[in-house]
Formats: structure tokens, sequence, C-alpha cells
């Protein structure tokens, strides 16, 4: 008995070490999972500030961004004299969120004086100086002042965590949209629509409405029409009968790749619009919701193919006019009258212009010495080249503006003041332009008719206008500015699209050539002569002239129909639109290609479809198809005499992320 007691004894001994071993075990586990959940809760803790001081360092960043944007729609000058106004607390230099080591290349370092062992300045949000608020740091790396426009970079700080955000800051202008309208109607002088004897129809489809930049009396918008707000647009011919006013729709065929806005309805059968699209038009404020096509009629009048969330409301933004009187002085080359300018592609130009004379620099406005008109005859052409057949070939004013001005009266020839007032003859701009046989006679028995562009009869082109007809290929960045009307006959190109910029200011239109002739005779009046007009059958039935080449000679598509017509321009029809001349003649023309922007008061015709068929869809008769590509270098840059938009306002163009630079690292 007792052996087997001591047996069992020893066995309970053994299961005592073995649970002793196991308690041990479970002892060690259990410290490892609390050791490593303390671990884990001290990291996650820490994980969670990381990402609380990431949120509030990028939110820190974005407010400087806003500050800056709301100093500058409060002071127009707050960066453009950030020298004069160092003074002020509430200017750049002064500002509590900027300055700081040379390496950070503000642009406005020179002139705030700061020295290279400033110390980087941060601004407080929220007005808290402790050193765990937040706070951010301003730097701006590029400021255009002609464009208004400029490259910020903000970074956050929250505790020792920094974050930058990169922005494009501008105030808004009519190049930051590929298309830009103010009414989607017919421009009131077009021939073409409204043609020479059928009654005075320009007048009561929108020129006689405008009474300024904010008002155009009873000219209505499509939407405020439909509202009725505003009166139906029609008007009266002279046998009586009642006619709406004309206006135009995108079609099928026409594409517009970038940002598009109208203060008008747009009509659009089937067009692609490829950017955003924006109307003033109060149902696109209230009725269109974003990604519901069902919606978009409220928008557009027709149908589109939109990318993005489709179209959406903007406020009105009102095309410019012309340009501001104060930066119109003695800078770049003036010519006056009928001028023309053919961009050879080697940094030169060749001029043409008939009535510029050296009297013309002597208007007292422009205030030159007689050495200093010396200096422009030799930049800017010699006159007796100017008036040749053969003309001027001078260098483009780089970074500079062309002027085609009104004929300054006092400055003409006998001889050629008794032209003003009369229909531009052949000979006047450069031995060929424009096309036609008139030579200035009276009617008599021996000058018994002539012949003469369309385009040619209206009114602004006679002597004492400035209008131009222009072509080729540019260097620099210059812009050409007519009085009037812009002709481009050819092709009009850049020679690097990444450096180059060329704008074209037009105070009525820009017409794309597309010359036709009529023909006007004489009649008897006993022993007197008179001219006979043509009828409207007869302008509208008018030959086109086939030898005049629409493109640059040496380009693939020289002369060549059905194919492409390239501009490469900033473009601002002041009063009036861009659009084709004579675009119900010639056929089909093929595709006109514009890359960069357009901005119009009325709307311009380029193109002549209608449907054969009733109930099918338009067909293209005559002009071309619009493929319109947005420059975005614009965004950036913006050519001279481009003012900002009437109620244009600084806004924030792009931003995105950036890595903050060694400067500001904690």
């Amino acid at each position: 008995m007792c052996g087997w007691l001591n047996r069992r004894r020893r066995r309970r001994g053994r299961e005592d070490g073995i649970t002793m071993v196991a308690v041990l075990v479970a002892l060690t586990i259990i410290l490892v999972v609390v050791l490593g959940s303390l671990a884990y809760l001290s990291s996650s803790t820490k994980y969670s500030r990381y990402e609380q001081d990431n949120d509030l360092a990028l939110a820190a960043a974005q407010s400087g961004i806003s500050e800056l944007l709301s100093r500058l729609r409060t002071n127009p000058d707050y960066l453009t004299n950030v020298y004069d106004t160092r003074a002020d607390p509430k200017s750049y230099c002064n500002s509590p969120g900027v300055g700081g080591p040379i390496s950070e290349g503000d642009h406005f370092r020179v002139d705030c004086e700061w020295p290279d062992s400033t110390d980087i300045n941060w601004a407080s949000v929220s007005g808290d100086a402790s050193a765990g608020a937040q706070k951010y740091h301003l730097v701006i790396t590029d400021f255009v002042a002609m464009a208004e426009s400029l490259e910020v970079v903000s970074t956050g700080k929250s505790q020792n965590v920094v974050r930058s955000v990169k922005a494009r800051l501008a105030r808004a202008s009519s190049p930051m949209f590929l298309y830009l309208s103010d009414y989607e109607l017919v421009d009131p002088t077009d021939y073409t629509a409204y043609p020479i004897g059928t009654g005075a129809t320009w007048a009561t489809c929108g020129q006689n409405w405008q009474v300024g930049d904010d008002d155009t009396g009873d000219l209505g918008y499509a939407w405020e029409i439909k509202a009725g707000d505003k009166p139906a647009r029609y008007y009266v011919d002279k046998n009586g009968f009642l006619h709406r006013c004309s206006q135009p729709a995108f079609e099928r065929w026409d594409t517009l790749e970038g940002p598009v806005h109208s203060n008008d309805t747009i009509k659009s059968n089937g067009a692609t619009f490829s950017g955003e699209f924006s109307s003033a038009n109060e149902d696109c404020r209230n009725l269109v919701v974003p990604g519901d096509s069902s919606t978009y009629d409220n928008c557009i009048d027709g149908t589109a193919t939109f990318s993005g969330s489709g179209p959406f409301y903007q406020s009105r933004q009102l095309v410019q006019k012309t340009p501001d009187s104060n930066l119109i002085g003695a800078q770049g080359c003036q010519y006056q009258g009928p001028t023309r300018i053919v961009f050879n592609g080697d940094g030169t130009m060749t001029v043409w212009s008939k009535l510029t004379t050296a009297e013309m620099w002597k208007q007292p406005q422009l205030d030159l010495s007689d050495a200093e008109i010396g200096d422009k005859l030799n930049k800017c052409g010699a006159i007796d080249a100017l008036q040749s057949d053969v003309g001027a070939t001078v260098d483009i004013p780089n970074n500079d503006i062309i002027y085609v001005r009104q004929v300054w009266a006092d400055s003409l020839s006998a001889a050629q003041k008794a032209l003003l007032g009369s229909t531009v003859a052949s000979r006047y701009v450069d031995g060929r332009l424009p096309l036609g046989s008139y030579t200035g006679c009276a009617p008599s028995a021996t000058c018994l008719g002539y012949q003469i562009e369309a385009a040619m009869e209206q009114d602004k082109r006679k002597y004492e206008n400035g209008n131009l007809w222009l072509d080729g290929e540019a260097r620099g960045v210059v812009t050409v500015y007519a009085d009037h009307t812009i002709v481009i006959t050819g092709d009009l190109l850049t020679e690097d699209n990444n450096t180059d910029l060329l704008g074209l200011m037009a105070g009525g239109s820009i017409e794309v050539y597309n010359p036709v002739l009529v023909t006007y005779g004489t009649a008897a009046t006993g022993t007197d002569y008179i001219w006979t007009d043509p009828t409207p059958g007869e302008r509208a039935n008018a030959s086109t002239w086939g030898s005049w080449p629409r493109n640059i000679p040496g380009t693939d598509n020289d002369g060549q129909s059905g194919l492409v017509v390239r501009i490469e321009a900033a473009m601002i029809a002041g009063t009036g639109s861009f659009r084709l001349q004579n675009w119900k003649i010639g056929g089909d023309l093929g595709t006109i290609e514009v890359y960069g922007s357009i901005a119009q008061h009325f709307r311009g015709v380029v193109a002549w479809e209608e449907a054969l068929v009733l109930g099918e869809a338009p067909t293209l008769l005559s002009g071309y198809r619009k493929h319109y590509i947005y420059n975005t270098n614009l965004t950036t840059s913006r050519p001279l005499l481009f003012a900002p938009l009437t109620n244009g306002v600084w806004e924030i163009w792009w931003q995105e992320k950036v890595e903050p630079s060694e400067a500001v690292q904690p």
C-alpha cells in the first residue's frame, strides 16, 4: 500500500511541474499580447496624429491661397505695386507669410528687399501664435502683370508636418475660354445673312440696340425671350414681311476642344464639346443636374455630346470691346488706312500701307521727337516702301503691338484726301488686294463699269477706317490690332506654339477670306451716267474668285479645296464676330481649324447648312466645318492689349499638391 501511495505521489509531482510551465507560457503570451497592444496603440496614436497634422497642413496651405486670392480681389494693385506700397501692412512685401532664404526664388524678392538671412516667415491661420498652430508660407514663383496671372506655392504647417500646394491664379479674360460669345445672334453687319438692298435688317437685329458694355437695351438673350422678359428678335424687310433674326447652330461635324461659354443660349445639332461648357442661361443655374443628360436642354438649345459632368451655369462674361486707350501710345508699329501684312516665317513681316505717312507719327498724342519718328520709320517701314507694290519688309515687333488705325486726315496729301469716303480701289492695299477692277473713276462713256469684292461695299471698308489683310507665319509674342476689320487671307501660324503667341483684336469683326466679286454697270441719264447697283439676286449669285490661294505657299494644303485652313491665335472681335466672308458661296471648303481662342460680341457664321429633305439632318452646302482647339498656354499668358473681362475677377485656374522645398522643412 505504501508503495502504491509513493508511486502516486511521484506522478502528481511530475504533473505539478508541467502545470507550472504552462502557467509561465500563458503569462508570457499574455505579456507579449499586452505589450504588442500597447505598442500598436502607441503607433496608431502617432499615425493618427500624423494624419491629423497632414490634413491640417494641407488645409493651412489652402488657407494661404485663399488669403492671397482675397487680397487680389480686394486690391487690384496688391501685386503691381508691391514695392511702392511696402509701408502698407497689407502689401505683399509685408505679409507675415512671405519672405525667406534666397533659395526659395520668390518673384518679388528683389522688389521687397528681403535680406538673404531672413528666416522663413509663417502666417498663422487662426491668429494663434503658439508653436503647434496651423500656419502657412507663400512664395510667388511667377507673375505676369500684363496678363494678370501668377503662380504661387503655398506651404501649410501643423506641428512638424509641412505640405505644399502649387496654384495658378489669374483674372478672367477672354483667352481663358476657347469660345466666348455675348449673343448667339448672327452679326447684324453680316451682308450674307442680311443682303444689301433687302431692308434695314441690321438695325433691328442688334446693331441699333447696343448702347454699352453692360446694357444692350431691348436686345434680349434667347433665355430672356423664353421667359418673357425681352421681346422676340424679328425684323420687317422693305416689303413689309416679318422675319426671325438669324441664329446659327453648331452642327454634328463641329468639334470644340476646350472651355466654352456664351451669355446667350447656344444652338447645337449634335456638336461635340470636349471641355467645360457654361452658359448665363438662368435655367442652367436652377434646372441642370450634373451628370443627368435629360436636364441639359435647360442649358443648350438642341443636342450635343459633352465630356465631364455636362453644362453648368456661369454668370455673364462680357467681351472686351476695344483696348484701353491709354495702352495705345507710340509703342510698337502703327499704320493707317487699308493695310496688308504677311508674316514671313523668319521673324520678319512685309507690310503694304498706301495711306501711312511720316506725318501720321506727328500726332500730338504720340508726342514723338523727329529723331524718334525717324527711328519708327526705320523699324516699321520707310514710307516709300510701304506705299510701293513691293512693300516694306521689317522685323516683327516682338513683345509689342502692331496697330492699324483709322486715318488721321491731317496726315494725308490733297490727292489722298480726295479718296476718303470712296470705295477702296484694288491698288490701295498691296496691288492685289482687295480683288476687282475698280480704279476710282466716275461713271462716264469711258468708265462703264467695274468689279469689286462684295465685302468692300460696307461703309467700314472706306479709306479712312483701319482695315487689315493678314496671313503668314509669325515668330515671337505680338498683338495685331485693327480699328475696324481684320481679314485673314490664308493660314495664320506661329513658328513655335510653346513660345510664340499671336493675338488678334478688331474693333469690328475678324473675317476669313472668301472673296466674291459683284459687278457694277452704268446707265445713261441724258448726258450723264450713273452706276447701276447689282440687285440682291445678282449679289447672291456672284461668282467666287478661284485664283486667290487660301493657304501659305509651300504648305501641303496650298490652294487645295476640302482640306484645312489653320489659324493659331487668340482672337477678339469687339463689336462684331469671327466669320467667313460670303459663307453661302464656294461649296464645301473643308475644315477651319483654330488653335487658340475666339471671343466675339455676336455669333459669326462660317458655314451654310440646310436639311435637303424635311426631317433629315442638315447637310453642309458651303463653308467650313469647325475644329476649335484651346491653346492651354493661354491660361498663363495673355496677349498684349487683351484686358480682363469687364466683370472678370481673380480665380484659381488650377492647383496641385507638390513636394515642399528644402527651405520650409521643419
